[in-house]
């Protein structure tokens, strides 16, 4: 009946699934993880199948081989949650699943910081942020911050975005660079 206030912390990589919290009723919420290595499977916040998942914190800091999900409902198997922040930091260059913060259509306070070494390709649908802070490192001319893989969207209506690009030493004024390069449609 509830499963809150939990904390991990992973210093190497993982092998499967993250779940902050999961509870079959009550609420999900206020769970903090932190994953240093690669993560081979997904990441959820928080996990209900009836209560509320909110202010959830996941921070990964190397490839994730699966999903992120700010908060989860197991029992009509959709993203939901508000006040949910999820960060991409340090050496991270992919996730291959989506990445959903919080609630698509009725969530708030949920946000996204993008703040890697290197820039990013996000294969999947990424989506339910209100926030989305980018501060990418290490562009070069004719690349992007973001790349978002074929069959991957980002969806970015009614969404606050600030950016810091650092570029590589080469790159000269005039030469090309993106904040979004979609490889699909």
């Amino acid at each position: 009946t509830g499963s809150e206030n939990n904390k991990i912390n992973v210093a190497g990589d993982v092998g499967g699934h993250v779940i902050g919290g999961k509870t079959d009723s009550g609420s999900a919420s206020n769970n903090i993880i932190s994953v240093a290595g690669k993560t081979n499977g997904d990441i959820i916040g928080g996990q209900t199948s009836n209560g509320e998942t909110i202010n959830n914190q996941i921070t990964a800091s190397g490839d994730v081989n699966g999903s992120i999900y700010g908060g989860y409902n197991e029992q009509t198997k959709t993203v939901q949650g508000t006040n949910n922040t999820v960060t991409l930091s340090g050496n991270l260059t992919k996730v291959t699943g989506n990445i959903q913060v919080g609630d698509t259509t009725s969530g708030s306070g949920n946000k996204l910081n993008i703040d890697t070494n290197n820039p990013v390709t996000l294969e999947g649908n990424t989506s339910g942020a209100q926030t989305i802070s980018i501060a990418v490192g290490n562009i070069g001319a004719n690349q992007a911050a973001i790349t978002i893989g074929k069959d991957g969207s980002i969806d970015i209506n009614n969404t606050t975005i600030t950016a810091q690009l650092n570029l590589q030493s080469g790159v000269k004024s005039g030469d090309p660079i993106q904040l979004f390069k979609a490889e699909g449609n």
